[in-house]
């Protein structure tokens, strides 16, 4: 994986993770938001019992990151992904038909279009 690399000046950076386990439709969310100068202002995680597939778990993470966020900021937040569909979902001003389209109409809530949210994927690096 690659490197973190800070946000800009008086911006901070929302990195969000989702996991899932097909075995018991069980999963996790993880989330960490920094200042420009790389401080940590909160870290969290959260265990999902019941979660139907890893974009809902990624888009879970996007959500519950944000309104963590926005609790703890009133800076500009970058959310940080590795998950590019979940990004191209939130992104996407057409109407979401899919089975996450709750959570989808969620992030969109709370990414409203504007100068104060950015969202990015970040590529997982292979070492091999």
């Amino acid at each position: 994986m690659g490197a973190w690399s800070r946000p800009p000046e008086g911006w901070v950076k929302l990195n969000v993770d989702g996991a899932w386990t097909g075995e018991d439709c069980r999963g996790g969310t993880g989330m960490i938001l920094r200042d420009d100068q790389g401080c940590t202002i909160f870290a969290a995680c959260n265990h999902l019992q019941s979660c139907g597939s890893p974009l809902e778990a990624e888009l879970l993470a996007c959500t519950e990151g944000l309104t963590l966020a926005f609790q703890h900021t009133d800076k500009p937040v970058i959310v940080e992904s590795d998950c590019s569909e979940a990004v191209k979902m939130i992104k996407d001003s057409d109407v979401n038909r899919s089975p996450v389209a709750a959570t989808v109409n969620e992030a969109k809530r709370l990414c409203p279009v504007n100068e104060s949210i950015c969202m990015s994927v970040k590529e997982h690096i292979d070492p091999n």
